[in-house]
This record gives structure tokens, sequence and C-alpha cells, in this order.
């Protein structure tokens, strides 16, 4: 054994017997000549000396030392322990993990320059933060588990998306180091930086908060708009923030992100989420022309666009109104009075919910024959189908006195109390009865008849999206479509006794001067068919 051998063994000796004893077999094992003997032996004494438990970093040199140098030749595996020595400088967590790198290259084909690049970022994060042993070992452990995982497109995205946060600094390093798996992977993420570095920062700041406020999908359903938004060098921490604060039901319709999907600030599409839920985006024709009219309107000024945007603005507020159709009870309180006392023979009283819910109910002197009607009303997309809603609720509530259910209420009271199931009965009571008021104006007002049906058409359209009933309609959702004139759109089931006998049961109320006690007797069939 040389001189330099002894030493290197000494060096061993001292930190971990078994390592020097394997440097031993190792060294008799390889088939070097003098000059190569010597330079494989100065490299296991510079790993042995690189810090505190240095012979671990020898040790995993030495381990692959056989293997690799058969593959790589001598030259080469030396280079890789220099490699492993400059990112041992302060201590061996950095070279064991290497160690661990050079192996995982030996499996892929393109592992070679995949390990340059990990080590080009070691050295980078050692120069940038010096001292920082364990952020580096950090670094080239998740590195470890991107270069065993990812794709080398992948992989080469997380590479530069690391070198990017050392550049910014060790906060924002650990933050995407610490990163949970996401449907935004590295590439998305690296698009999103390429775009705007700050807005990637911004999303990395909030992601956590996203994925906890969000399913998976959603985030990445609206990847898209990030990097559209990104484009434009603003950030997207507003942004972000709106996302947080926006109902989840409205972020997962197609509207709100189609509506979107037109904006490239992030500020607008921030001031557009958090006024979402004031926006008809059951109609995304109307928002998307008002969205037009406001871009047009505004000419870029930040300030009429903020209060525009925001709904504060009357333009805004007239221009949304309008492309609606919204009516505004208030607007139509005349006419609605005419068209009412034209029908009752006597003046009516019309207010809204907040009238007889307010605290100064007891000043208005109400009588209980007061028509209740919406402040507004927008369902419709046109100024005269809105019109024509209140119309019909007018003359529906007209109904309750004109057809004297509200003569009657003591008597209809104490039969319904009767019921086991008083909710039950109640609600069905209710279908009924509006059915029969209904019937009965059609029959009295032949020219109402229109009116009532359009208004009818559209519940059971709305019903029957809302209740999936094609397949499979209760009996209490038959009896229901069936007072809208809608029972035979679900054709399956329509022949099912049960629903016959529900036609025919029903039937009874369309007839000419049904009455209050015609409903009453009605349920009292009705009831013991329709499930709880």
């Amino acid at each position: 054994m040389t001189s330099a051998s002894d030493n290197v063994y000494a060096v061993l000796a001292k930190q971990h017997e078994p390592t020097a004893a394997e440097f031993l077999a190792v060294r008799q094992r390889l088939t070097l000549n003098a000059e190569d003997q010597g330079r494989f032996d100065q490299m296991v004494l510079a790993l042995a000396d690189s810090g505190w438990h240095g012979f671990e970093a020898a040790a995993g040199f030495l381990a692959l030392s056989e293997t690799m140098i058969a593959q790589q030749g001598l030259t080469q595996w030396l280079n890789r322990g220099q490699a492993a020595l400059r990112l041992s400088r302060i201590n061996f967590e950095p070279a064991v993990i290497y160690w661990r790198l050079v192996r995982i290259a030996a499996l892929q084909s393109e592992g070679d320059a995949q390990l340059r690049l990990l080590e080009r970022l070691g050295l980078r994060v050692q120069a940038r933060f010096e001292f920082a042993s364990h952020l580096l070992a950090d670094v080239l452990r998740v590195g470890e588990a991107r270069f065993a995982a990812a794709e080398p497109f992948e992989f080469s995205a997380w590479i530069a998306l690391a070198e990017q946060m050392v550049d910014v600094g060790r906060a924002e390093l650990v933050r995407f180091l610490d990163r949970a798996p996401s449907e935004i992977n590295d590439s998305k993420l690296h698009a999103l930086q390429d775009h705007c570095l700050q807005s990637g920062l911004d999303f990395l700041a909030s992601e956590v908060d996203l994925n906890q406020r969000l399913p998976m999908s959603v985030l990445n359903d609206w990847w898209p708009i990030c990097l559209q938004l990104a484009r434009k060098q603003q950030g997207l921490k507003p942004f972000f923030d709106a996302m947080l604060a926006c109902p989840l039901d409205l972020l997962i319709s197609p509207a709100l992100s189609q509506l979107l999907a037109r904006v490239d600030e992030a500020w607008l599409a921030a001031l557009l989420l958090s006024v979402a839920e004031r926006l008809p985006l059951d109609q995304p024709a109307v928002c998307g022309a008002w969205l037009t009219h406001g871009l047009v309107h505004c000419q870029g000024s930040q300030q009429r666009s903020r209060a525009y945007f925001k709904l504060e603005s009357a333009e805004s507020t007239d221009q949304l109104s309008a492309l609606m159709g919204l009516v505004r009870l208030e607007d139509q309180m005349r006419i609605l009075n005419l068209y009412g006392e034209a029908l009752a023979g006597r003046p009516l009283t019309l207010v809204t919910p907040a009238d007889i819910e307010g605290p100064q109910i007891e000043d208005l002197g109400l009588t209980g024959l007061e028509i209740v009607l919406p402040k507004t009303y927008a369902k419709f997309e046109t100024v005269q189908a809105n019109f024509e809603f209140y119309k019909v609720a007018l003359l529906h509530q007209l109904g309750y006195q004109t057809f004297h259910t509200l003569r009657h209420l003591k008597t209809i009271e104490e039969a319904l109390s009767h019921y086991e199931d008083l909710p039950r009965a109640r609600a069905l009571f209710n279908v009924l009865e509006g059915a029969r008021i209904d019937w009965q104006w059609a029959r009295r007002l032949p020219g109402t008849n229109r009116q009532i049906q359009r208004l009818k058409q559209h519940a059971c359209r709305a019903i029957m999206n809302a209740e999936n009933l094609a397949l499979a309609p209760s009996a209490f959702q038959w009896i229901l479509l069936q007072s809208l004139d809608g029972a035979e759109v679900p054709e399956v089931g329509a022949q099912e006794p049960i629903f016959q006998q529900l036609t025919q049961f029903i039937g009874r109320l369309q007839h000419k001067g049904a009455t209050p006690e015609d409903t009453l007797s009605r349920l009292a069939m009705i009831y013991p068919l329709v499930e709880p």
C-alpha cells in the first residue's frame, strides 16, 4: 500500500472504520495504473476532508466507483467527484443526495444533461445563499423527486422556475420548494412566469389558499385567463384575491369565465369578479353587451372604468337594466294600478316585500288585501315580457280575492290542520289552489290566457332543468307540472296509473266555477298518493 493510500485510509478510519475498509476493498478491485490510482485516492481524500461527516460523501463515491468507471471512464467519474466536492463545501448532505442523483441519471436517456442542470442549480443556490447548506440540500432533494418522476419537459420547467426563485429571494425559493401536487404543474407555472415574473410570484403566494378553497379543476379551467392577464405585466394579486372572495358556484359557471376571457387587464378582471353576484350571468349576451359598452364608454380611463364595472355609476346600472329588460315597480305603478282596478272594480294598493316587512308596517294601515309585487323584475330578456310578469303576478294575487280564497281562509286552515303531515298538505294545497285561480282567470278573461301560458311555459322549463325530471318525476313534481299545464313534458311514466289518477283528480279544478272547496276535496284525494 502506498503512502497516499495509507493517508486516505487513516483519514477515513478516524471518521468511520467501515468506510475505510470499503476504500481498501474498492481500490483492490479496480485495475488502475499508478497515475490513475493516485488521482482516485486524491478524490476520496478530498471528499473525506470536505467537512463534517465527510466520510459519507466519500462512501457514496466509493459505492458507485466500479460501475461508473466502467461506464464513463475514470476522468468523467472524477469530474462527478469534483461536482460532489463543490456541493459538500459546508457539510456532507448535498453530496449524499448528489450520489443518488447520479444513480438516477444512469437510468435515463437524457440523464447526464439533466444532472448537469441540477449541478448548476445547486452551485447557484450555494453562491446566492452562502452557508445555507440545509437550503441547498432541500433544493437537491426536491430536484431528486422531479428528476426521478417528471418528463424531461416538466423537469426543465422546474429547473427554470427554481433558478428564477433563487434570483428573487430565499422566502420565494422555500415557498416554491414546498408546493403541493397541483393541476397547475411546473410547465404551466413556468409559462405564467414567462409572461410576468410577478404574476408567478403572486400565484405562489396565493396557491395554498386557492387550493384549499377551490377544486383543482376550477383553477385549471381558469388558467388560460391567468395567462392572458399576465401578458400585461401588472401582477395578479388583486385577481387572485378576488377569486378567493368570489362564490364558488359563480367560479364554476362557464358564463363568468367566458365573460372574463374578453378582458386583458388584471385589475378589471378583479372588479368583474367582485360584482359577479350582481350580474345576470344567466343572460350571457346581456353581460357581454354590458361589458362591450363599458369598454367603449370608459375609453381606457381607470377612474371611469372602476365606477362603471363596480356598478357604481348611473351609466353602468342604467345600461345593464336596459339590456336586461328590467322593469321597476315604481315606474309601472300607475298603469298596474289602472289595470288592477279595472279587473277588481275598486282601487288597489301595490306594495313590495320590503314594505310589509319593514319596521313601520303598523303605520301603513295595511288591510291584508294589498297586492305584493317585487321591486324589480328581469328574469325575461325583454321589457315587455318582464312587464307581463307584473300583470300576471297582479292577476294571480287578485285571484285569491276574486275567486274567494281569502274568504275561505278559516275553512282552509281548519281543513289543513287535520292532515298528519301539515307542510306536505299545505304545499299541495298551494299548488292546486294557484292552478285553480289561473284556470278561472283564463275562463273569465280569455285575453289573459296567452300571458299566463307564457309564464307557465317558462316555469315548466325552469323546473325541468333544475330537477332533471325527464326520466322519473315524483308524484308531487307531476302535480306541479300539471298545475302549469306542462305535465305532458316528461313522457316516461305518463301511462302509469297513478299519474292518470292525478290528472283526473286535478281536472275538476279547470272547470268554470271551481271553488276553494273543490281544491280541498281534490287535496283529500291526492294527498295519499304523494310521497312524504
